[in-house]
């Protein structure tokens, strides 16, 4: 056949079944085995050659053969000349209707006339029908359906054919009922409703169970023997075929609906499973990083753990610089947050406070031996290591006259620490009176007369007089 889509072409029904029956081997030798009568099949094929549904040659030669059989015989093949009041076995079985002993004569007659088909031209054929199922051309109900028995005479497809079938019972088509396509084969008619017979009859399961099929039987014997005897009659037979092939276009259509309606259902379908997936896999993904970003800080304490025992170890040892080193490197792997990290910064203040007490004490050493740029030395580290009030203050001192920008640094921590101390009320009058005057030292080192000048009025008002600072005062000329 052509590859022209046949629902776009103006096919009558019959046309239409026609075509939906040719396979690749069909002949005209094989016309009497068709469902319909030769001359509306020989109509058909001609229509179907006009539209273009077919193109194959042999469709051609054989309607050029059997017009020529019709025009009369050919010295070639003369034609039989048969008694006019003699009926063929073909009109006996048909009942009457001597269309498929006409076409097949017409067939015959023509036989060696016309130009032979070549072995290599594709040859086509319908295929012959089928035997009747003796089931109804329904669709069964679905396989849940409520009403399905188990357990009795009748297996679950033969009753989900019974249930539909009662189902539609009206409205169903004759030749649906008995299970076969339209055709005017009185023979396989018979066939079909013997064969549905078979299985509907009453006592077909005499002594059987049935549950509620009894009557459901009973229902659709009566409709196969009313569709029976609808298809004997010749115009009966025709309306049933009309209606056949209406309900056939109608199925076909459905079909190709549904199954629109399915591609795209599973299409979404698809795309849902495949958007899940993404999401579960990317889900893992994140799963998996987490463990990794757990395992890896798991290591990293266990690293900086370690790293704070070396520190102590090292602490215990007198090399305090050594631990601080190895507890900065600890503080740089942890990112500067969370617990651990603090223990680290209480570990570094642990540390500076056994350093600074170390510096202070040898800075004082320093200042009695009159090694005054030593003491300053001292001082400024043991105030680096542990800021404290005293260390600060003296700092301060110490360092105006090697480092003033130091010393003013000093000063200002010392203030700070002494704001702090006096909210707790934890400082003596005595070393806050110190703080300023080693604020006043150490601004006026670093060029701040007014600054100096009000640290130094303050220190007095704590001190008293005293000659330090009484010098300090004639330095920066208060009197």
């Amino acid at each position: 056949m052509s590859g022209i889509e046949p629902t776009t072409l103006p096919l009558q029904p019959q046309e239409f079944y026609v075509l939906s029956q040719m396979t690749e081997v069909m002949t005209y030798a094989d016309l009497k085995t068709r469902c319909i009568g030769v001359a509306e099949f020989e109509a058909s094929v001609v229509r179907l050659l006009e539209l273009g549904a077919v193109t194959s040659s042999e469709y051609t030669i054989a309607s050029a053969e059997v017009a020529q059989s019709e025009a009369g015989p050919t010295e070639e093949s003369p034609a039989k000349e048969s008694p006019a009041n003699e009926s063929t076995p073909q009109e006996e079985i048909s009942g009457g209707d001597s269309h498929d002993a006409i076409a097949e004569s017409k067939v015959a007659s023509t036989k060696g006339s016309g130009p032979a088909l070549r072995s290599d031209q594709p040859s086509r054929a319908v295929e012959a029908l089928p035997e009747p199922t003796g089931l109804p051309d329904v669709e069964p109900v679905p396989e849940d359906d409520s009403r399905l028995e188990r357990g009795i005479a009748l297996d679950v497809d033969f009753q989900r054919c019974v249930l539909a079938a009662v189902d539609l019972e009206t409205g169903i088509n004759a030749f649906r009922v008995l299970g076969i396509g339209p055709t005017e084969d009185q023979r396989r008619i018979k066939r079909a409703f013997h064969a549905l017979s078979r299985k509907l009859h009453p006592d077909a399961y005499f002594g059987q169970e049935l549950g509620g099929y009894a009557p459901r039987l009973e229902k659709l014997f009566t409709l196969a023997k009313s569709s029976f005897t609808t298809l004997k009659e010749s115009a009966a037979r025709d309306t049933a075929m009309s209606e056949w092939f209406e309900d056939e276009s109608q199925r076909r259509e459905r079909a190709v609906v549904v199954a629109e309606v399915s591609a795209e259902y599973e299409l979404g379908r698809r795309k849902a499973a495949d958007r899940k997936r993404s999401e579960r896999n990317q889900t893992r993904s994140m799963d998996r990083a987490r463990r990794r970003a757990n395992t890896n800080v798991e290591n990293r304490e266990q690293q900086v753990e370690a790293l704070r025992v070396q520190a102590q170890s090292e602490t215990e040892s007198g090399r305090g610089g050594e631990a601080l080193a190895i507890l900065h490197r600890a503080k740089s792997m942890l990112g500067g947050s969370g617990p651990l990290f603090q223990k680290i910064e209480a570990d570094e203040k642990k540390i500076g406070k056994i350093r600074g007490k170390e510096a202070y004490s040898r800075a004082v050493r320093a200042r009695k031996m009159k090694s005054s740029k030593e003491a300053a030395a001292l001082f400024d580290e043991a105030a680096a290591l542990s800021p404290t009030l005293e260390y600060l203050t003296e700092a301060a001192i110490s360092m105006a006259a090697y480092n003033p920008k130091r010393a003013r640094e000093h000063a200002m921590g010392a203030l700070s620490v002494l704001a702090r101390r006096q909210g707790e009320g934890s400082a003596s009058a005595a070393l806050v009176g110190r703080a300023h005057y080693a604020a006043a030292v150490a601004f006026g080192a670093a060029g701040l007369m007014k600054s100096a000048r009000s640290a130094a009025r303050q220190a007095e008002e704590y001190l008293g007089d005293t000659p330090d600072l009484r010098a300090l005062l004639k330095s920066l000329r208060v009197t």
